[in-house]
């Protein structure tokens, strides 16, 4: 009261001045009085330690000799912090005990209970060209948002092309938030995609190549890490012995496949809205985790070589929905979709899932704004109650027309 009292400039709380405010609050708007028509008292604390539970043991009578341990002065320790961020997949910012105005000033891009996300956004967008500019210029004073150290980090993890596929990547999440009813929802499909679109690392970044060499008689493995120069690539790398192997690492990388000729122009199938939803009812989370993780990183593989490219299409896109007879995928362009759903095209994207699973499955692509819409539908009937009930449709009456 205090406080409100001497900023506010019509500040009038007549009955609780008469009650004796002032007299345990002392303000410039409400005086002493020397009367009071309450009984007024200002309570100490007897107990030691601050936190909320020593206050609520006090409360109810009970008086604490012993304070709680606390982390105020050293934070949380490391090793909690570790699996916390291991659980949850997300960075734990602050860890320390400080003013709650210090900490708003510290964390100001961030309202701690309610996330802008547009705002989030665009100061990632911001982070982004300040690494742009210091990989251009690697001048610290041109930095608007990042710190020269947050730069250096940066362009340390990411490419100057991942940066640029990111920068454009959020810039068209911006627009998304226009028309979504749910922002976050948005936000966590782009920041999945970004993810994806990630080409480089810092491994590959390096200018020498790493062997390790393993002694597999030693009961205790050993391992070498032997570095070397780019000129001296073509030297020959004698064993220590005859018992120990050299093993070079070679990083993966999806072959580029044409296709260029697979048309995307002609009659495209489609699936009414009502289906789409119908198949999100049944949609089945383990078939669509395991033709994610099992079956996708494989599609290169495929017997028929004439079904190569089909292979490659489908290995742009990304499992949205899975049914027991419907894959719908996700693709970042509208190009790929209208391939994927030609109707001269479609039957062969069928064929490639076949070899893999066995399953004669409908193929239908939609594009990541048509996905994001679709869903945002699915969330409004299940909103008011409206959705399908699982056990009342009738897959096999879901045409692809």
């Amino acid at each position: 009261f205090g406080h409100i009292a001497n900023l506010s400039e019509s500040f009038n709380v007549p009955t609780l001045t008469k009650l004796g405010l002032g007299n345990i609050c002392p303000n410039n708007k409400t005086p002493f009085m020397a009367k009071p028509m309450g009984i007024v008292a200002r309570m100490i604390e007897q107990s030691v330690g601050k936190d909320t539970l020593t206050g609520h043991f006090e409360m109810m009578g009970l008086k604490v000799t012993t304070p709680f341990p606390s982390f105020t002065e050293t934070g949380f320790p490391k090793e909690l912090i570790d699996d916390l961020e291991q659980f949850s997949g997300r960075k734990v910012i602050g860890n320390k005990s400080d003013s709650g105005t210090e900490i708003i000033k510290e964390l100001n891009s961030f309202n701690l209970r309610n996330i802008d996300i547009s705002r989030l956004t665009s100061e990632l967008l911001t982070s982004l060209k300040d690494s742009l500019v210091y990989i251009k210029t690697r001048n610290k004073e041109l930095l608007e948002y990042l710190k020269e150290d947050n730069a250096k980090e940066i362009i340390s993890l990411f490419s100057e092309n991942d940066l640029y596929n990111l920068i454009d990547l959020f810039l068209e999440c911006k627009k998304e938030y226009k028309t979504a009813s749910n922002p976050n929802f948005v936000f966590e499909i782009y920041m999945l995609k970004a993810t994806k679109n990630i080409t480089s690392s810092t491994t590959g970044q390096k200018n020498n190549e790493e062997i390790i060499v393993k002694n597999e008689t030693n009961e205790k493995e050993m391992v070498k890490h032997i570095d070397i120069e780019k000129k001296e690539e073509n030297k020959t790398i004698k064993p220590i012995n005859n018992e120990i192997k050299i093993e070079k690492k070679i990083e993966e990388t999806k072959p580029v496949i044409n296709t260029s000729f697979i048309s995307s122009d002609g009659e495209l199938v489609h699936l009414e809205m009502d289906d789409l939803v119908k198949l999100m009812v049944l949609g089945n989370k383990e078939s669509k985790r395991n033709l994610s993780q099992n079956v996708w990183g494989q599609l290169l593989s495929v017997n028929d070589s004439s079904l190569l490219p089909y292979a490659s299409l489908l290995m742009d896109g990304s499992p949205f929905i899975v049914t027991s007879n419907f894959v719908v995928l996700v693709y970042d362009f509208v190009s790929s979709v209208n391939k994927v759903n030609n109707k001269e095209n479609n039957s062969k994207f069928s064929d490639v899932l076949k070899q893999f699973t066995g399953i004669n499955y409908n193929v239908y692509a939609l594009s990541r704004s048509d996905s994001i819409n679709s869903y945002k539908h699915y969330l409004d009937l299940q909103q008011v109650n409206k959705l399908p009930r699982a056990k009342d449709i009738e897959i096999d009456k879901i045409k692809l027309l």
